[in-house]
């Protein structure tokens, strides 16, 4: 029997890959489920149909006598285009349909609301995946499994599971379709943290850890396969054990890693101090992502349920610097109780601590996210939300369909305009402009780059995350209630923001580019130093 591994786009109708943002990178789930079935002997194939690449028709010819089992990844942005090619499938085929990913985690009942569906895998799939596939191949499946929603078994020690099946997937293709340029590893699984807005903790909120050997193993892998130098530790907290990041830097520089990649991860402003900054340095580390949500101590602690104070944000940017690390803020605005001065201290906190970057969205509820228990709870959205999302009522695309949240007394187009402004305030600043020049000077090319974008952004502040209207779409969801706009402001909205959305995006991401090249020089320089 075949396994088909299937990751679908968030809708196999109007195209619209082409208006949600379309990761770069190969399936990293399907690619580690595809490594599990390979040892025990299972058949598969994978299709990433995330960018419209296996339509449904395609799908079909996928379909052969063999195909057995259909597994079908998805989180809540594609669960309408995972709905659809389940559907289609049980129309041409006999085979079981298994869903899993982080929506089903989050959301479970869907198993029970689409009989598209056979079984549903909640949180993760290693273990249980295959086991469901052994008895679905000896037709015990229905007494192994007499519920179709299963709780998947957490693999406890992840250095028993073999490496992604990396030599499944044509990596030209990603290369020149759509402009891979970064590895994705997984380090480590689960964060401990309950952010309000976060649906992280309705998958695995029980941290697991790689050994430093096995992360070496991974990169050194990838970096044969492929040549890509440059990495990025996809954990959702890369930074939470200090004793374990410093052993994994020292396993990269023992393996002479350091001298030849540059990475990034995510991380928290209270998991870093002096000494694992130093040591991620000299590890070839040269950016961290960090989220900071909010510039308000009362929103960030009170609501968010992130307790840091503002200074400490400062200090830990400040402190990244010291070691040249560059500093990227995740920001947010929309939250419950937030007020105008709120918002105002969220825009400007960036100026006085400086970060490379700066990412502000607008607040979504999220399956799984106790934001989305609440709005769901107090009725600011119909129970059936994910439902009509499913069906296209919301809108034909993910992005400026799904509801954003709106706090009392505010409109959606009153938080995009703060949000511009805020982008203004930021990159406009004379100091940021010879701040790229220093870091760019030495390539023309980047030198071009940071003119086009930093005059994309200083004219229109915006970025595809306020595509609230696209096409002949002329409404936008929001908790509370739909928000209707007249033609003519809906053509004044598309001129502002979606005709230019995706310039807006190109430019913050060219913004945080970042040459691998650049980072392997710099690494060899400091092979000399002593530790940190």
């Amino acid at each position: 029997m075949t396994v088909l591994l299937i990751q679908p786009p968030n809708s196999y109708e109007n195209e619209a890959w082409k208006y949600d943002n379309i990761p770069d990178c190969p399936p990293l789930g399907l690619l580690l489920l595809g490594a599990e079935l390979e040892e025990k002997g299972i058949d598969f194939d994978i299709c990433d149909g995330v960018d419209g690449t296996f339509p449904l028709e395609e799908i079909k010819k996928k379909l052969s006598p063999e195909v057995g089992v259909i597994g079908i990844t998805s989180m809540t942005a594609n669960i309408r285009g995972a709905v659809q090619v389940a559907e289609f499938i049980r129309k041409h085929s006999n085979a079981r349909i298994i869903l899993g990913g982080s929506h089903v985690s989050a959301d479970p009942e869907i198993i029970d609301r689409y009989e598209c569906f056979d079984y549903g895998i909640m949180r993760e799939g290693d273990v249980t995946f295959p086991k469901l596939i052994r008895s679905i191949e000896n037709g015990t499946d229905k007494t192994d499994y007499p519920s179709p929603i299963i709780e998947g078994e957490i693999p406890e020690d992840l250095n028993k599971l073999p490496l992604p099946k990396w030599d499944a997937i044509d990596w030209s293709y990603y290369k020149n379709n759509r402009g891979f340029w970064t590895n994705a590893v997984f380090a480590s699984r689960g964060c401990p943290y309950v952010c309000s807005f976060c649906s992280i903790p309705a998958i695995a909120k029980t941290v697991r850890y790689n050994s430093p050997e096995r992360v070496v193993e991974e990169m050194e892998f990838l970096l044969k396969i492929n040549g890509i130098k440059y990495f990025t530790f996809v954990d959702d907290l890369f930074t939470l054990n200090k004793k374990w990041v410093i052993e994994v830097c020292k396993a990269i520089i023992d393996s002479g890693l350091n001298k030849k990649i540059a990475w990034n991860a995510q991380a928290r402003i209270n998991t870093v101090n002096d000494e694992v900054l130093g040591w991620m340095k000299r590890a070839g580390c040269y950016n961290l992502v960090f989220g900071v949500e909010s510039g308000s101590e009362r929103i960030r602690e009170q609501v968010i349920g992130k307790r840091l104070k503002n200074q400490a944000v400062i200090d830990v940017t400040r402190l990244c610097k010291s070691h040249d690390i560059e500093a990227d803020w995740y920001l947010m605005l929309g939250f419950h109780s937030e007020t105008r001065a709120d918002m105002e201290d969220t825009i400007n906190l960036p100026l006085k601590a400086e970060p490379n970057i700066i990412g502000i969205h607008i607040t979504t509820p999220l399956p799984g996210a106790p934001l989305w228990d609440q709005v769901i709870s107090d009725k600011q959205l119909p129970p059936d939300t994910i439902d009509r999302y499913i069906r296209g009522e919301l809108g034909p695309y993910f992005k400026g369909c799904w509801p954003y949240y709106i706090p009392e007394g505010f409109t959606l187009q009153e938080l995009v305009k703060i949000r511009d402004e805020g982008y203004k305030r930021f990159y406009r600043r004379v100091k940021y402009i010879l701040y790229r020049l220093k870091r760019d000077y030495r390539s023309w090319e980047k030198l071009k780059q940071d003119a086009r974008h930093l005059i994309s952004l200083l004219r229109f502040g915006a970025s595809d995350d306020d595509k609230t209207v696209l096409n002949d779409w002329h409404s936008v969801h929001t908790v509370g209630g739909w928000y209707d706009k007249s033609k003519a402001e809906t053509e004044k909205v598309e001129s502002n923001y979606s005709a230019v959305s995706q310039q807006r995006e190109e430019a913050l991401h060219e913004l945080a580019i970042y040459d691998p090249d650049d980072a392997v020089v710099l690494a060899s320089e400091e092979s000399t130093t002593s530790h940190p």
